[in-house]
């Protein structure tokens, strides 16, 4: 996997990071893509299980997208070029303590 937030970051490392690359958005926390290659279907389970969530509801279908698969490398990087799409983030608002 290819973390391409455009910084210095490191990838996600482990099932839950990645999870959490699609879910904060949602929140609001970030908006940074995940790219990955996908060398012989490596990653099809992990896309299929991505994408049922997508059907469910429990992802938006905005967010299922931050994370781009191809099989492909120069697609990869051609994607990688690409610029961030910022739509699609909840924004959350602190509430006010009274």
């Amino acid at each position: 996997m290819i973390n391409s937030e455009r910084r210095k970051h490191p990838s996600a490392r482990t099932f839950e990071e990645l999870c959490q690359a699609i879910i904060w958005p949602q929140l609001g926390l970030h908006r940074k893509l995940r790219d990955i290659l996908n060398v012989d279907g490596f990653f099809d389970p992990l896309l299929a299980l991505f994408d049922g969530a997508a059907r469910s509801g429990f992802i938006s279908d905005d967010n299922r997208r931050i994370v781009f698969a191809t099989d492909n490398p120069r697609t990869l990087l051609d994607h990688l070029a690409s610029p961030l799409d910022p739509t699609g983030a909840v924004r959350l608002r602190p509430t006010e303590q009274s």
